[in-house]
């Protein structure tokens, strides 16, 4: 931990009055998040973040103050999935940092618990708790999303980003015409971008509901270890109050099993030369059975969204696209975790900017020729 954040968790668990005994897993961002006993001796879970230059939104003070908003809200439109967040017990809000105080959650990670579970076991519980989510929160409030939902929603989150590439990474990459990755020829991310516009059409009918999480990778899903799937608890919204899509919820979990656990873990190989970028983890990834069956129970997520009153046409293509622009727009994300050190940030982010523009190239390039149905996509993520 750094020296600031040595000092920002100190000053919070002083105001708070808070006896920290162990850091947590602050999930990739810059807040500070450890374990402590309250004054009564009860245990809880301080969660805490100063405001600083240089971070994407997601990351930055005004989505931190929203989160506990996002509860709130939930409590009185969807109050059994509100229930499901660890209770607050108490808000400190500075000039210039803000804590969060809650219940402690004897409980672990689901995409950690698989680890002892099994992906089997884990894809299971992952699909009683989807359709536990559907019940509580997503059948809420369904609305038909804007006609721009596809620019306005993922891409629009990739242009807004991109500003912290730029600081950090070879212009080729952003304005190229086109650029080598793993012998692949990519358009430049600027045009990528562009030219991703002509996937709006399968969002046409895209569906909005009850904002139940909003950043549901799969650390935000915990569970004890002996666990049914109606033990789940939520953790960490992103901060948002308006109708949400639950479709990018489920691209977060595809995304926590195909690159962002092994990323954070693991971290890249990346080599540059006149050949062009080569890029591939450093590791195999520990989550790529469960990755395959997640893809491969897709059909049964949809069916219960369908179930839940959802559309259910086009829905596999949505989560296809959504996951590729959650790869590509975390790279950013990555770059404003200060708990990492630079040039593993810088790695993480390249890492996964190359893979992302590799799937959404070959997503678009499918739709093109028609093939978007045809296996392989994926595959692009073991390919070195």
């Amino acid at each position: 931990m750094t020296g600031s954040a040595s000092s920002l968790l100190e000053r919070a668990a002083t105001h708070c009055s808070i006896s920290v005994d162990s850091l947590l897993d602050g999930g990739g961002s810059g807040a500070v998040t450890a374990r402590g006993l309250d004054r009564d001796g009860r245990p809880v879970v301080l969660k805490c973040l100063a405001t600083s230059d240089g971070v994407v939104d997601g990351h930055d003070m005004a989505s931190f103050r929203r989160k506990q908003a996002q509860v709130s809200m939930l409590e009185s439109v969807a109050p059994a999935v509100a229930r499901r967040y660890p209770a607050l017990r108490q808000a400190a809000h500075d000039e210039r940092w803000s804590a969060y105080v809650f219940d402690y959650i004897d409980a672990r990670p689901l995409v950690l618990l698989s680890q002892s579970h099994g992906a089997g076991r884990a894809q299971s519980l992952l699909t009683g708790i989807w359709s536990g989510l559907l019940a509580e929160g997503y059948q809420y409030g369904i609305r038909a999303a804007a006609a721009d939902h596809w620019d306005s929603i993922y891409l629009a989150r990739i242009r807004r980003r991109r500003w912290l590439l730029a600081r950090h990474l070879p212009a080729e990459i952003l304005t190229g015409e086109r650029i080598e990755i793993n012998g692949l020829s990519v358009p430049g991310l600027d045009l990528l971008t562009a030219n991703a516009r002509a996937a709006s059409p399968l969002f046409d009918g895209a569906q909005l509901a009850v904002p139940v999480h909003g950043d549901l990778n799969l650390r935000n899903l915990l569970l004890p270890d002996a666990s049914t799937p109606d033990d789940f608890t939520l953790i960490d919204p992103r901060g948002v109050t308006q109708p949400w899509d639950p479709v990018y919820d489920v691209a977060k979990m595809l995304f926590s099993l195909s690159l962002f656990e092994a990323t954070m873990s693991t971290g890249f190989a990346v080599t540059h030369d006149t050949g062009g970028f080569q890029v591939g983890l450093r590791q195999p990834n520990p989550y790529q059975h469960w990755q395959n069956l997640f893809v491969a129970g897709l059909p049964q997520l949809r069916t219960l969204a369908g179930e839940a009153g959802f559309r259910a046409d086009r829905w596999t293509a949505m989560v296809a696209f959504a996951h590729a622009s959650h790869v590509i727009a975390e790279a950013a994300c990555r770059l404003s975790d200060r708990a990492a050190a630079p040039a593993v940030r810088r790695n993480r982010c390249l890492g996964l900017l190359l893979y992302g523009m590799m799937l959404l190239d070959d997503l678009l390039v499918r739709v093109a020729h028609g093939a978007l149905a045809e296996p392989g996509h994926l595959e692009l993520l073991a390919r070195t």
